[in-house]
């Protein structure tokens, strides 16, 4: 369903194949944990409001996509031209201390924080907590060929290799009571200056809107997670409770054609007024659905288990248009 001509999901330039988890050894003690007078995080993040909102950034780069749930919120930077880091924040009472190591719900964004990273040392504080830097916070094992030419037979031999690398290193702190926060970046000046700079809470920035509302559903569905990118144009996509297929939409038409073989399973049909297309990549489930222009957007339902569950949803979808004036904070209900 990622298939679609609309970008979905915002990625690094690069992309960490395995991660490699290094535990430090048994003699390290229980690192001394500061949280200096700051506010208490919630025991659940709102998925509809940010809790983050980052600073301290090198020059020429900016926030990016920001990957939510109730148990983490996750914010990537960077330039046009090359990847930057993450920030990732826990909601209160996610993450505990096991040795040297955090044990955290696993996150996902440009790339995965695992469940259990090592604290590493101590190098500073932020905002009166204890900071700690590991410096192989994201590691990933490639497989690199290489090719050897024999000199003077003309022949060359080629092999596969596994080849470990350092994406990023990162830096660990309690941004409130029991609330904790990562930052993978290249460089732990860099690493300190965004956790310094970044601000955590319900105020430090708006309730996102949305140019789609979903209406009819059962009572009590609900925002499970949310993926935004940082201006109005951006590709938005979020789960809903009740086991119903991913929604999202971009402001903007599309030919909603997919990049892999269909194998001719696709049909138009006009749902609410819109034309949809609904297909399956290379003819098996998940089911998907694209409405090429409703109204100036262009709206995807994905992994749905049949063709009726991705129609059905759409059937529920209000569209508000491009204008933001009169977009929701409530995309459900």
């Amino acid at each position: 369903a990622r298939a679609i001509a609309a970008p979905m999901l915002a990625a690094c330039a690069v992309v960490a194949v395995g991660m490699l988890v290094l535990f430090p050894g048994s003699h390290h003690r229980s690192p001394a944990l500061g949280t200096g007078r700051q506010p208490a995080a919630p025991a659940s993040f709102d998925v509809l409001r940010p809790y983050v909102r980052l600073g301290g950034l090198p020059a020429d780069e900016h926030p990016g996509r920001m990957n939510g749930t109730p148990r983490w919120q996750w914010v990537n930077y960077g330039a046009a031209d090359k990847a930057g880091g993450e920030l990732v924040a826990y909601a209160r009472g996610q993450c505990t201390v096991s040795g040297t190591a955090l044990i955290c719900p696993e996150a996902a964004g440009s790339q995965l924080a695992p469940r259990v990273q090592p604290l590493g040392r101590r190098v500073a504080t932020v905002r009166g907590s204890a900071a700690y830097w590991n410096p192989h916070g994201l590691v990933s094992s490639e497989s690199v060929k290489s090719t050897i030419s024999v000199s003077g037979t003309g022949s060359t031999t080629s092999h596969n290799q596994r080849v470990k690398k350092v994406w990023a290193g990162l830096l660990t702190w309690q941004y409130a009571p029991g609330a904790w926060a990562k930052v993978y970046a290249p460089t732990l000046p860099e690493a300190l200056s965004v956790a310094r700079g970044s601000r955590f809470g319900r105020a430090v920035a708006p309730v996102f809107r949305f140019g789609i509302r979903l209406t009819g559903l059962p009572a009590g569905t609900r925002v499970d997670y949310l993926l935004a990118g940082p201006s109005r144009r951006s590709d938005v996509e979020f789960g809903l409770s009740g086991g119903y297929p991913e929604v999202g939409y971009h402001v903007g038409t599309n030919a909603c054609l997919p990049a892999r073989d269909i194998a001719g399973k696709v049909s138009t049909e006009t749902i609410g007024g819109y034309r949809v297309r609904v297909f399956r990549i290379d003819g098996q489930p998940p089911w998907s659905l694209c409405a090429p222009d409703a109204r100036g957007l262009t709206i995807t339902i994905d992994g749905g288990r049949s063709k009726a569950a991705v129609t059905a949803l759409f059937s529920h979808i209000r569209v508000l248009g491009t204008d933001p004036a009169r977009w929701t904070t409530k995309p459900v209900g």
